[in-house]
């Protein structure tokens, strides 16, 4: 349903008039929810057929695999997505030097990850995990080399194109991956679908973007990407911690095939995230940069934001927590019911990360990144202190309550490090301009 239509429907008041800033979220929304639903689908029915073919030991062997990858990811985090829609001035001509630094990483993190393969499998007695781990290594280089398709046209709210190349790359990412599963029928399989996404992810962006790159690095915007990511080092670490420590703990103490199991309770708990708020989060800074330097209206637009994906978000919550038990049936089959209390607490973790993913916007936009590190160090604190007494006196739900006892008490905090910024009077002029 297009925009127009349904706003012919609605009414002008509830959708905003035609190129009015409501009207482009919407249309964006729409735009981007209807990707989510052809990625849900394809990621649900992979999900689906994998739970059916594979076994928890093949998911907790690669729940590992990926513990230097995401820990490698976050230290070197560049920030250059967010620098593209940011950026006021004329961004294209630093394209090029995005590039080269997006390069480079993708190389030295290649090479770190490959030698990291023979610790990692020596510490969980896992000779397996040396070439599962140097396989996914070369992600690495593939997302190197990708453009910037996907920013440049967030970045104008073109959600159009986004969101149809996006589902046709999915469509083919569940072509390869089912194949894989069928042909190997192991941990190998999920290592294709994530090198097969990553491959996706490259060809896409030159879909989106059609551009020759070129190596050439200018200082000052490799100043300004060293600033800038600077900022995001540590919160991304502290957001890796949270992610794969308990990863570890679970492995270490409970063993791989608890981890397996642990791994899809996670997944099932986090789709509300993944298919609903990290689909409509790219929307806000677009959308809150217009109105950056009008305090009040910046205020409005948050509060009514947040107050549509709350709602949302904890409607599709009640679904889950009731039909918990359907849930894990239908996508994962019998076998697999020994993770439903585990999705049950996990979902609660879910459901505030899904509302909580409005919040950086503001962060970004009002130049305050450091707040986002704030609220990711409390959680980190907590978390670091309940995982391991609690995993060893519960197990798997243990593991499951420390995530969401940390991660409620950072969510709090953004929500008020928000509100305190929302009620200062906005900067004005160049200086607005900048922070936006």
């Amino acid at each position: 349903m297009s925009s127009r239509l349904l706003q012919r429907l609605v009414g002008s008041k509830l959708l905003g008039s035609q190129g009015s800033l409501r009207q482009k979220t919407v249309a964006g929304s729409q735009w981007l929810m209807a990707r989510s639903a052809v990625l849900g689908f394809t990621d649900l029915l992979r999900a689906v057929v994998f739970a059916r073919i594979l076994f928890p030991d093949d998911y907790g062997l690669m729940a590992l695999a990926m513990i230097p990858i995401g820990l490698f990811e976050s230290f070197s985090t560049t920030g250059i997505d967010i620098l593209i829609q940011r950026d006021s001035d004329e961004f294209r001509r630093k394209l090029e030097s995005y590039w080269t630094i997006k390069l480079v990483r993708g190389f030295l993190l290649t090479l770190l990850t490959w030698f990291a393969a023979e610790p990692l499998a020596s510490l969980y007695q896992r000779p397996d995990l040396v070439p599962l781990v140097r396989f996914l290594a070369v992600r690495f280089l593939i997302l190197g080399g990708c453009g910037f398709g996907k920013e440049v046209r967030q970045r104008s709210m073109d959600f159009v194109s986004v969101a149809v190349v996006e589902s046709a790359s999915s469509v083919a990412v569940l072509l390869v991956s089912l194949g894989a599963v069928f042909v190997w029928g192991n941990f190998w399989a999920l290592a294709i679908v994530s090198m097969a996404t990553a491959v996706s992810l490259l060809v896409s962006s030159y879909i989106l973007y059609p551009w020759r790159p070129g190596l050439r690095l200018e200082r000052s915007i490799l100043k300004d990407v060293a600033a800038f990511s600077g900022s995001l080092v540590i919160m991304n670490l502290l957001n890796a911690f949270f992610s794969y420590f308990d990863t570890g703990v679970v492995g270490k103490l409970l063993g791989v095939e608890e981890l397996g199991y642990y791994a899809r309770a996670y997944f099932l708990a986090l789709i509300p995230v993944t298919y609903f708020s990290n689909v409509v989060a790219p929307i806000f800074l677009p959308v809150f940069r217009q109105v950056a330097d009008d305090a009040p209206r910046l205020r409005r637009a948050f509060g009514k934001s947040a107050l549509v994906i709350g709602l949302l978000v904890l409607i599709m919550g009640g679904v889950f927590f009731l039909f918990a038990r359907e849930i894990v049936v239908i996508v994962y089959g019998r076998r697999w019911l020994p993770v439903l209390p585990v999705f049950q607490v996990l979902l609660i973790f879910g459901l505030g990360k899904s509302i909580v993913a409005i919040c950086p916007s503001i962060f970004f936009l009002r130049n305050k990144p450091w707040m986002i590190t704030l609220s990711a160090a409390v959680m980190v604190v907590v978390f670091g202190a309940l995982c391991i007494p609690l995993t060893m006196a519960y197990h798997l739900l243990g593991t499951a309550w420390s995530v969401v006892i940390a991660s409620l008490l950072s969510y709090a905090l953004s929500f008020a490090l928000v509100g305190y910024l929302l009620a200062r009077p906005a900067q004005s002029g160049a200086q607005g301009r900048e922070a936006a």
